[in-house]
């Protein structure tokens, strides 16, 4: 996915030439593990570009093909987005052309069109607001490319996965070919990535969809146009939006506690619907294990209050 080496949004940690060390390393190492692993195989990872030049701002937000023998930037970010929790003309600097990529593969020769994220938003039909700036799919008309790629981080947003198809359709067919869209997943501080990636196909009918919320990966064959997906199941009697959102939270939780290091968590029980909600996420987040509760009585709470908050403990399977 965008920015895949680094978490997205990086922010002020671009600006630090050790953490650009860290990247250049990273990808050499990359390199290095494909050439005794898996010598046939080639990666595409979003990644950060130094421009050559002094003038500000000194990065591109790009992506590099990594192969047993090398690696190498072939893809920048057009359209940068500068509102919301985005702010990336603070540091990058857009790219003036499309990307395309030749590539051959068991003897057959591909031309793949690369976009990144914000890259695909530009149906004003389709999405709220749109940046000003070049149209990359249209740009990519003339290439004629087998299959367009877009790395992307967009978080979560209810009802932002039926958009993503929706602009990945229209691009599959204003390209006529095949789209793969794939998406950050997990929690980066305050924003949750659902993931969600998915393949269409040129006339846009979806061909594979990946779980939402969740790490997944899944084979999509090309020549055949078949997929090997995981299966995506859920326990939940309530709408898939409302699952959806649960999912979300329970993941924004999980990341934010084990990339701070945290080891358990401490909450109130009220015997409220609110600290029930919160009791609830944090257990399906860490594990019962993880959690605990502290009661709250005081002259002013009821007897059902403590009840209430201990037969959700028992549950939950929560200490108190």
């Amino acid at each position: 996915p965008e920015l895949s080496l680094w978490g997205y949004p990086p922010r002020d940690l671009l600006l630090s030439p050790e953490h650009l060390q860290q990247q250049s390393e990273a990808l050499t190492q990359l390199q290095q593990g494909l050439r005794h692993a898996l010598p046939q195989t080639a990666l595409l990872v979003g990644m950060v570009e130094p421009a050559t030049d002094r003038q500000h701002p000194r990065l591109f937000n790009a992506a590099a093909l990594v192969d047993a023998n090398s690696w190498r930037v072939v893809a920048r970010k057009q359209l940068l987005p500068t509102y919301d929790v985005f702010d990336e003309s603070r540091y990058f600097r857009p790219a003036d052309q499309p990307s395309v990529l030749n590539f051959e593969a068991e003897g057959q020769d591909w031309r793949l069109g690369l976009t990144i994220c914000e890259d695909l938003w530009v149906e004003d039909a389709l999405q709220a607001q749109r940046l000003v700036g070049p149209d990359p799919i249209a740009n990519l008309i003339p290439e004629q490319v087998d299959v367009l790629l877009n790395l992307s981080a967009s978080p979560y947003g209810r009802s932002k996965a039926s958009i993503r198809h929706q602009l990945a359709a229209r691009a599959a067919q204003r390209l006529d070919c095949p789209v793969i869209y794939v998406n950050q997943v997990g929690g980066n501080d305050e924003l949750v990535f659902d993931g969600g990636s998915f393949v269409v196909a040129a006339t846009g009918e979806v061909e594979l969809q990946l779980p939402s919320c969740r790490d997944a990966i899944a084979c999509w064959d090309s020549t055949h146009r078949s997929a090997a997906v995981p299966a995506i199941t859920t326990n939940s009697s309530e709408s898939p939006d409302l699952e959806q959102l649960f999912q979300a939270l329970v993941l924004g939780v999980r990341d934010y506690a084990d990339k701070c290091g945290f080891q358990r968590a401490l909450l109130g029980l009220s015997g409220g619907i609110d600290s029930a909600l919160v009791a609830v996420i944090a257990t399906a987040a860490l594990g019962a294990d993880r959690v605990q509760a502290l009661l709250m009585p005081s002259p002013w709470s009821s007897i059902g209050s403590i009840d209430d908050a201990e037969a959700l403990a028992k549950r939950l399977g929560i200490s108190t």
